[in-house]
């Protein structure tokens, strides 16, 4: 529980340090548009994901903490998770994969013909 709220206050003190932060580009560095716009963008970005991850661990702790009486499960295989997230990962990334597995199909292709 502590290690949640620790999590938590960690996000929190970051958006405070950013508001209030004294860092913030100078005028004469503002000449670049592009690359200003390019750095906020990154930033902001960056600063979302940082706090979406964050919290959904903070959650995480929360939620799945250790319980009185309650015993972990452990399960070192399951087949239907595993083919599920291949599945995904194929159907997400299909390019990736078909260049992978047909990379020596070609030569396959070439030496099994008479």
């Amino acid at each position: 529980m502590a290690l949640a709220v620790v999590i938590f206050l960690l996000v929190i003190g970051s958006i405070i340090f950013h508001f209030a932060s004294p860092w913030w580009f100078t005028e004469r560095a503002a000449d670049w548009g592009s690359i200003d716009f390019t750095i906020n963008v990154t930033f902001w970005v960056t600063g979302f994901v940082f706090i979406a991850v964050n919290l959904f661990l903070a959650y995480c702790v929360y939620k799945f903490r250790q319980k009185p009486g309650h015993k972990a499960v452990y399960e070192p295989e399951n087949h239907k998770l595993e083919v599920s997230l291949s599945e995904c990962s194929y159907y997400k990334h299909p390019f990736f994969f078909r260049q992978l597995y047909t990379e020596h199909l070609p030569i396959a292709i070439i030496t099994s013909r008479r």
